[in-house]
């Protein structure tokens, strides 16, 4: 297991490291898989208790919450890249307007950063509760809760982001609109 996590870390660190080197962006996705992997390594090392192991799973979470939340700070959110195709849903004037309105837009760009932002709290709540459990709960009992928290979190970063992912989909689709009656 910590063979394999190592592993997966090369290609993306390697990634990184050669952007750096060429004196280009580096990837944030590129970057977010190290810090996870390296979470995880952190945390893997065996300690014969179940209950660290089960707390480990938090500390990935944290990781993924720590880097989507210092991208806000960065002025790059992650979350962007993965809300985005939802956003233009492969139409090529929606595509040009998102690019627009992240450009030209203060509102736009105020809305990213606060759909990451509850992001990053869903992903630090998730692990705060699963460490949380792993320390006070039985074992039997967090083996599947930490499923349940998952899910939990994911479902909060989706409601929560809504309010920030629908009116930026509004004004995608006025924008979409207006550069397409101006063609």
């Amino acid at each position: 297991m910590v063979t394999s996590l190592a592993l997966s870390s090369v290609l993306p660190a390697a990634q990184s490291v050669l952007a750096l080197a060429r004196g280009r962006a580096v990837s944030g996705m590129a970057v977010l898989v190290l810090v996870v992997n390296m979470a995880g390594l952190a945390v893997s090392f065996p300690t014969g208790d179940a209950r660290m192991m089960l707390a480990k799973e938090g500390a990935v979470s944290s990781a993924i919450g720590i880097a989507v939340l210092a991208s806000v700070l960065l002025g790059k959110p992650l979350m962007t890249a993965g809300m985005r195709p939802f956003l233009v849903r492969g139409d090529a004037a929606r595509d040009a307007a998102f690019g627009r309105l992240a450009v030209v837009s203060p509102r736009f760009r105020a809305l990213e950063r606060r759909f990451s932002v509850v992001w990053g709290i869903a992903c630090l709540s998730e692990c705060a509760c699963q460490v949380a459990c792993a320390f006070t709960l039985p074992v039997a009992t967090v083996v599947w809760l930490n499923t349940v928290l998952l899910l939990t979190s994911i479902g909060a970063g989706i409601v929560g982001g809504s309010f920030f992912s629908i009116p930026m989909e509004k004004m995608v689709v006025a924008e979409a609109a207006k550069l397409t009656e101006g063609q």
